[in-house]
């Protein structure tokens, strides 16, 4: 099993009058799809061909985070804090990592 995210812009229509062309206004608002395929491989590790992929996605808001979004986001939140200097951003942030490495939330 495999498992992967993108982004993709879903297009929302504006309400309210249209342009000057005639074109309807809208939100191009961003959208992190997850993907995931279901795939058999064999002995050696080549796909086998005798079983048909499967594939799925769904566009919900965010369920799952993995490590590396994590720690983005710790890197965010420490840069909120202005009475902090960068070593101590930096430390907060080490921290807070080796945390989510352990396995703790």
């Amino acid at each position: 099993m495999s498992a992967d995210g993108g982004r993709t812009r879903l297009r929302e229509n504006k309400r309210g009058k249209k342009t000057a062309k005639g074109r309807r206004r809208f939100r191009g608002a961003w959208r992190e799809p997850k993907l995931f395929i279901i795939y058999v491989v064999d002995a050696e590790g080549k796909l086998d061909r005798s079983f048909v992929p499967i594939l799925d996605a769904l566009i919900q808001g965010p369920e799952l985070i993995d490590f590396y979004h994590a720690v983005e986001h710790l890197g965010k939140l420490a840069s909120l804090r202005k009475g902090w200097s960068s070593k101590q951003r930096k430390s907060w942030v080490h921290k807070h990592r080796n945390i989510l490495l352990q396995g703790y939330v």
